[in-house]
């Protein structure tokens, strides 16, 4: 598994532990190999990262999936539903901050260039400008042991964000659109995935008819609603056959499945072996 482990259980939301005088984390995110990922997730934070190695597949909610490779950079908008996936063994580094890290809510930083990037229909920029990427690269080489080191951090960060700004923020002028419901019913199947649901119960979780769960699911996440309960109940199952010593019985009804075969046949559409044979390799991973 991928060493990011601050996404909540439960909502995804994404609980990054920062201090709120300097709201910055930073972290080197690494898969092991191509089956490893970050599942659907969001958080308040500016997502800027830069690849070391490897290959890895960021899918943006209402967008296609987009290949990072080794030497490309990138940032993902605040509050944007995405997750990630290894197509081989990766390393990331990534610098995880608030929008008030360069400045505060009143400020004219915030308000004449923050703002207008956070509003806009930006989800992500994938950064392919050399000049930026080396900076990008080189700012995760700063020691936090130095003197000023946080001031250096910021200065580094608001030239790498005024870089941006200048190439593919302030010509946009499109508001986000409005992605609050499938984060609502996303958080929904995370909570209750264990439970008896169908797609009845998550369009009645939003208040909206199942044919209007259908076109958000389409629409967002390429996907139908049942598809995507399977394969999150599928991923927590992959978890517990590697984690655990559970019976395959027991996790097939801890992870919503009325029937141990109906299981065993969606493991294997998605993972290509059994849940026995899963677990007896990832015994020799």
């Amino acid at each position: 598994m991928a060493n990011r482990n601050h996404v909540d259980i439960k909502t995804k939301r994404e609980e990054v532990p920062v201090d709120k005088e300097f709201p910055y984390s930073k972290e080197k995110v690494i898969f092991f190999d191509g089956h490893d990922e970050v599942a659907w997730h969001w958080h308040p934070y500016f997502e800027l990262f830069y690849v070391d190695e490897g290959k890895v597949e960021y899918t943006i909610e209402g967008m296609g999936p987009v290949i990072f490779t080794q030497g490309d950079a990138g940032i993902i908008n605040t509050n944007i539903l995405h997750m990630t996936k290894a197509l081989e063994k990766t390393t990331q580094e990534v610098h995880l901050f608030s929008p008030y890290f360069l400045d505060d809510i009143q400020g004219i930083i915030y308000k004449r260039y923050i703002s207008p990037f956070i509003n806009s229909s930006i989800k992500y920029i994938k950064i392919t400008d050399q000049k930026i990427t080396d900076k990008i690269k080189d700012s995760f080489m700063i020691d936090d042991r130095e003197i000023g080191y946080e001031i250096i951090l910021r200065e580094y960060i608001a030239d790498i964000y005024l870089d941006l700004y200048k190439d593919k923020i302030m010509d946009s002028k499109d508001l986000r659109h409005n992605d609050t419901k499938i984060k609502e019913v996303l958080s929904y199947i995370y909570a209750h995935f264990s439970d008896d649901i169908d797609v009845d119960d998550m369009a009645m979780s939003l208040g909206i008819s199942k044919r209007a769960l259908y076109r958000l699911f389409k629409t967002s996440l390429d996907m139908t609603p049942t598809s995507f309960l399977n394969l999150h109940r599928i991923k927590e199952a992959r978890r517990r056959l590697i984690e655990t010593g559970d019976q395959i019985t027991d996790i097939a009804i801890d992870c919503g499945f009325n029937s141990v075969s109906y299981f065993c046949k969606v493991f294997k559409d998605d993972t290509g072996i059994s849940p026995l044979k899963f677990r007896e390799m990832a015994r020799y991973r």
